[in-house]
């Protein structure tokens, strides 16, 4: 399961890009020593709030000592108040602390959702660690917290990033075996990578695998559509 494979994977494997280091100490947000007891006196948002502001600063050291205060206080929070501080921690290229968190929610008697997995998959995808996030998004399934569209359109545009648009194409035709629609969001991240990385030829099938479903174009699509007649020198159908 997603718990026990979080142990598995070699700490090193996600400290992505630069290491972040300690900077000023806690005084500069909540104050010199008894930080401790003002902790116990402030609202979760305004907990919540001071740990993301650490984050942003990359005070990594009090970061994390405001989350050992915080579970050595036993102070309640909801999945969506640790939804936060998981997205702060990955913001921050810090995935293993974030998936160590994930592992002990059941301890505190919830349950990961939808909005916790897609914050994974997003950043193991911004890492370009595409079969984690499909382990994720698979590990979703089995535990009955299936993905929606906004989960498999931030591991589309990853893919489409890193000009993976094979493997692109395949994730949008999964999603539709497993009964969830990809939309025009999904599909104008395909379009538009396809000719910024000149697989013009592809463009053609997409629309009409778009038309076909139904779906939507937009703003954006049509103003990639524009992009990819000019530059085929279709000028007369732009």
């Amino acid at each position: 399961g997603l718990l026990s494979y979080a142990m598995r994977i070699n700490a090193q494997n996600f400290i992505v890009g630069r290491r972040c280091a300690s900077s000023s100490n806690l005084t500069n947000t909540m104050g010199s020593n008894g930080h401790t007891m003002m902790l116990e006196k402030q609202s979760v948002p305004r907990i919540i709030e001071n740990f993301e502001n650490l984050c942003r600063s990359r005070d990594i050291h009090s970061a994390m000592r405001l989350l050992d205060d915080i579970n050595s206080k036993q102070i309640k929070l909801d999945v969506v108040a640790y939804n936060t501080i998981i997205k702060s921690l990955c913001n921050i290229d810090k995935l293993k602390e974030a998936m160590k968190i994930i592992e002990h929610l059941p301890k505190k008697g919830l349950r990961p959702d939808v909005v916790t997995f897609t914050i994974l998959v997003d950043c193991l995808s911004r890492a370009n660690r595409f079969t984690e996030a499909q382990n994720v998004i698979n590990e979703m399934f089995e535990q009955g917290t299936p993905p929606d569209v906004v989960t498999y359109t931030i591991l589309i545009k990853y893919l489409c990033k890193s000009n993976k648009l094979a493997e692109a194409k395949q994730t949008i035709q999964a999603m539709a075996k497993r009964g969830i629609q990809a939309n025009a969001v999904s599909y104008n991240y395909l379009i538009h990578y396809l000719c910024k990385f000149n697989q013009h030829g592809q463009v053609k099938s997409v629309i009409e695998d778009m038309t076909k479903k139904g779906i939507q174009a937009d703003v954006a699509t049509y103003t990639n559509l524009i992009n990819f007649l000019c530059n085929d020198h279709k000028f007369d159908e732009a």
